[in-house]
């Protein structure tokens, strides 16, 4: 199921800028001149409701680090990370294609600005959940 929480958070993701650069997980990205963004997955145990074919809980942070040249100011990146953090507010529900939703629970976290090699770097942590029935 996690590849179709992954999806719907993806999805979503991309409807807020398609012309933003994003460095999908294991996919060959060489990064330009430009910003990018770089969305990850963090997924916890399952909390399982009860036993055998009981629905289950899965919850999990997505962090989107957003990557800009250095020497440019922090401005712009901490205006993108308010656009994601808004993006994925709390409340926010996903259908995925697999018929449940993934939700949005939390208030979005920014990080506070660093330099990693030559990018200023600001993640957004999302935290959410999906109620999954056995069978999706």
């Amino acid at each position: 199921m996690n590849d179709k929480i992954k999806q719907a958070i993806e999805v979503h993701l991309t409807a807020l800028d398609q012309t933003f650069q994003t460095a999908w997980e294991n996919v060959d990205f060489k990064p330009t001149n430009a910003p990018f963004q770089a969305p990850t997955f963090l997924f916890a145990e399952p909390d399982d409701q009860g036993f055998r074919d009981s629905p289950y809980i899965q919850r999990g942070i997505f962090t989107n680090t957003l990557a800009y040249p250095t020497n440019e100011g922090g401005e712009s990146a901490q205006n993108k990370a308010d656009e994601v953090a808004n993006h994925f507010k709390r409340g926010t529900s996903l259908l995925t294609t697999a018929g449940f939703s993934v939700i949005f629970d939390r208030t979005p976290e920014i990080t506070g600005g660093a330099i990693e090699g030559d990018r200023f770097i600001i993640r957004v942590r999302c935290r959410f959940f999906a109620h999954i029935s056995p069978g999706e």
